[in-house]
């Protein structure tokens, strides 16, 4: 879980700046902004979905074997010996495009979370 929530924060919170700035500049900047100097609430929103759409499509690999661990810890005799062993193994018998299983979901629900978390800042 530490591994996929530092890989997809870092990516998600380092893209929202440049989106939001390639979006209507930073705040105060003028262009783009509203009453005060402020960016428009709308292009923050899409700014944070986006960034939040790219980031978990990037890590999706880190959150799918989150997910692979946490079922194979209910079972009485596990598959996975840890995370470097269940990246492989998803690869072996679904090859890399298999680290990629469910990313529509994913970015889905990022893409949601994301937009209205990321639009605050």
């Amino acid at each position: 879980a530490l591994l996929r929530q530092s890989t997809y924060g870092s990516i998600r919170y380092g893209l929202y700046g440049p989106l939001r700035d390639a979006l209507g500049a930073d705040a105060g900047a003028g262009a783009g902004t509203g009453a005060g100097g402020q960016l428009a609430l709308g292009k923050k929103v899409v700014a944070g979905a986006a960034a939040g759409a790219l980031a978990s499509g990037i890590a999706n690999p880190t959150d799918l074997v989150k997910v692979r661990m946490q079922t194979d810890g209910m079972l009485k005799e596990g598959k996975y010996r840890g995370v470097a062993h269940c990246f492989r193994q998803i690869v072996r018998e679904e090859g890399v495009m298999g680290l990629w299983t469910g990313v529509g979901p994913t970015m889905g629900r990022a893409t949601a979370l994301a937009a209205a978390e990321l639009a605050t800042y």
